[in-house]
């Protein structure tokens, strides 16, 4: 789990204190140098590029990414503590997203943000690590999924042979259509706990630990899911806004819009099943991860209650 710690600070020759991030990547991610500064390329472009998003700030050495070893006492056997990426990012003030009230209004801007940022990627220089990056979160490796739903075989058949349905339909009717499509660069997790809100504008995008090259509709995919996720509001409604928010800032080709539906399912699988697994392996709760797996249960009941046609049609997709 990262850990995020807001302090006030002046630079030298400043005469008025500003707000930073301190941010201790979690020892998984943190041996993982190659894909932080990916990351770190991507928020360094947007950043240039005008985009209200944080890059980090070098060090004195020039350096955007500092390892550094932390006592721990899951590690105290150890000759060396593991090391920990520090990096330090600009604080970006406004509201989260999942804290206000869903609005349609709201959710339509946030689709054009999405939109433009999707634009704006276009241009992002080839990076090596980004595009070699191979992670399980990235959507169209759904099917990497399938190795933690063994369990729930035995444990509760019914959530087994809903989410294998949905893994197989995305290995023979989706993934096929999908690998002929455009990739590119994607955030990978446009969630409203990654958007920073001033009023009905976005004034911050945050977390790009799921950044990789991709298809590009699975951006969209993700987003939609993670609306779906919410507990509140007319979700279907909120996901249309933002999806007509999206297409008038960027184009979505008439094969990328057959798999917005299924895609954004897959997403709901696989944060069931990837979360589910993940907290079966902690020592310790973890609320976030917790709160996570209903309500990505609950969506995809949701969604077999409601005919793909009927969203099709509220999400303004006529194929």
């Amino acid at each position: 789990m990262d850990l995020n710690f807001k302090f006030d600070a002046k630079f030298e020759n400043a005469s008025v204190e500003s707000q930073f991030v301190l941010k201790i990547l979690n020892w998984t991610d943190s041996k993982h140098l190659g894909n932080i500064e990916g990351q770190n390329d991507l928020m360094t472009f947007l950043h240039d590029q005008g985009l209200p998003v944080s890059a980090p700030l070098k060090s004195r050495m020039g350096q955007r990414t500092v390892l550094r070893g932390f006592d721990h006492p899951d590690y105290r056997e150890r000759d060396s503590p593991p090391k920990y990426a520090v990096r330090i990012f600009p604080f970006l003030p406004g509201r989260l997203l999942k804290v206000l009230a869903p609005q349609p209004d709201v959710y339509f801007q946030v689709g054009k943000f999405a939109g433009m940022l999707t634009k704006c990627l276009e241009k992002f220089p080839s990076n090596r690590a980004l595009q070699e990056r191979v992670d399980r979160w990235d959507l169209a490796h759904l099917s990497k999924s399938r190795q933690f739903l063994d369990p729930l075989k035995t444990t509760d058949p019914e959530k087994w042979r809903k989410l294998s349905r949905i893994l197989d339909e995305f290995e023979s009717d989706i993934y096929p259509l999908l690998v002929t499509l455009p990739k590119a660069y994607i955030h990978g997790d446009l969630s409203d706990s990654n958007l920073i809100m001033d009023d009905r504008d976005v004034a911050g995008l945050l977390d790009f630990g799921d950044a990789v090259y991709s298809y590009r509709v699975c951006e969209i995919g993700i987003a939609i899911a993670k609306i779906l996720l919410r507990e509140d509001g007319d979700k279907i409604s909120l996901s249309a806004s933002w999806l007509a928010g999206f297409r008038t800032r960027y184009p979505v080709s008439e094969n990328e819009l057959s798999l917005i539906f299924p895609l954004a399912l897959g997403r709901l699988a696989q944060i069931y099943i990837l979360t589910r697994a993940q907290v079966e392996k902690l020592t310790s709760e973890n609320d976030y991860l917790q709160q996570l797996i209903q309500p990505a249960w609950d969506a995809i009941c949701q969604l077999e209650t409601i005919t793909k046609k009927t969203v099709m049609k509220k999400w303004n997709i006529r194929l």
